[in-house]
């Protein structure tokens, strides 16, 4: 069954300003709620994410805990609720690397080899 999540359209893709989603990850380690903010573009029903750190080679941590635990929480606007993270690979990762380039675009336009691009579909 697709989720039919209400998100305020300042939000959505088309949107001038920057869309921002707060994720919640359990922590791998600690079992702890840890929080992050990111910047996403949606497509269909997913949030679309980048794990990506300009200043090192290293994952971000949420990245890491959601491999471990791929229920996370997601806050946008008013909207809470549970999604499931993958990683997309292959081609359907391809298709989604100039969503990922346009999230990157403080990167002059590269886009790092060991970037991963998540996709957050709401649970219902």
């Amino acid at each position: 069954m697709q989720a039919d999540i209400q998100v305020d359209t300042a939000a959505d893709s088309s949107a001038p300003q920057e869309a921002v989603l707060i994720l919640t990850t359990q922590g791998r380690y600690s079992g702890k709620s840890e929080v992050a903010m990111l910047s996403y573009r949606r497509i269909n029903n997913d949030f679309i994410v980048v794990a990506t750190s300009s200043n090192d080679n290293f994952k971000p941590d949420w990245f890491l805990n959601l491999k471990e635990e791929p229920i996370v929480h997601l806050e946008i606007g008013d909207a809470k609720f549970y999604a499931r993270a993958t990683t997309p690979t292959g081609r359907s990762r391809l298709n989604l690397l100039p969503v990922a380039k346009e999230l990157l675009q403080q990167l002059d336009n590269r886009i790092p080899r060991a970037t991963s691009v998540v996709s957050l579909t709401p649970m219902c």
